[in-house]
């Protein structure tokens, strides 16, 4: 997953979404564990790159790393997932939601 993660960070723009798609199948049908969260941010993160036609696929993996860093009480990958659901958020004009999540990070 890590090999192809960044492979499709090296891929033309008009691939990436397709090839996201087909790793969030690979990485949702994995057994949940607390090493996959970091792919799931990382896809989550190159998801939020590709602007609207990307987005519920950054949030479920956002949201999924976001569950799984609070299930491995890792305050580190909390962070970086609240902060990257936030940028979501903050991008779509969604102020109040993105101010939330700023705050669950500064909790943790």
């Amino acid at each position: 997953l890590s090999v192809e993660l960044n492979l499709t960070r090296l891929a033309p723009a008009d691939e990436r979404l397709a090839k996201l798609s087909t790793l969030s199948q690979q990485l949702t049908l994995a057994n949940p564990q607390a090493k996959l969260t970091h792919y799931h941010l990382n896809l989550g993160h190159q998801a939020l790159l590709l602007g609207r036609p990307g987005i519920e696929l950054a949030y479920r993996h956002l949201e999924l790393a976001r569950q799984q860093a609070v299930l491995a009480n890792d305050h580190r990958l909390q962070l970086d997932s609240l902060d990257a659901l936030a940028q979501l958020y903050e991008n779509q004009g969604r102020a109040l939601e993105a101010q939330q999540l700023t705050r669950e990070a500064i909790a943790v």
